[in-house]
C-alpha cells in the first residue's frame, strides 16, 4: 500500500521532470502543465504512474511522465522524462510497457 495520493504523484512528477523540459531552453515558469484532471496518473500492481501533457515549448506538443513507488517521504522512482508528441494513450502503453 502506498502513502501517495494522485495529487502527490502529479506534483512530484511536474518536479522531477523539470530538467527533461528545459533541454528546450525553456524556463519553467513559463510552462503550462495539464491539471490534474486532464492528466493520466493511476496506479498499477502498486506503481504509480503519471502523464502530464505540457505546452509553452518550441517542440509543442510535449508531455513529461514518472514511474514511482514508495512513500512521499522516500519516493523509489523507476523511471522519469519527458517525450515529444500527446499525452494520449499510445504514449500510456508505452510508459506502462517500460516499467514492466
Amino acid at each position: 500500500m502506498s502513502s501517495f495520493t494522485a495529487n502527490d504523484v502529479y506534483e512530484l512528477c511536474k518536479t522531477q521532470t523539470v530538467p527533461y523540459v528545459e533541454f528546450e531552453g525553456v524556463s519553467p515558469e513559463s510552462l503550462v502543465y495539464a491539471p490534474l484532471s486532464g492528466s493520466r496518473v493511476e496506479q498499477v500492481d502498486g506503481i504509480w504512474h503519471a502523464m502530464i501533457g505540457l505546452s509553452g515549448t518550441p517542440s509543442d506538443p510535449v508531455h513529461v511522465f514518472c514511474s514511482v513507488s514508495g512513500t512521499l517521504t522516500a519516493p523509489n522512482w523507476l523511471g522519469y522524462g519527458a517525450g515529444l508528441g500527446a499525452a494520449d494513450d499510445a504514449a500510456w502503453a508505452t510508459l506502462l510497457a517500460g516499467v514492466g
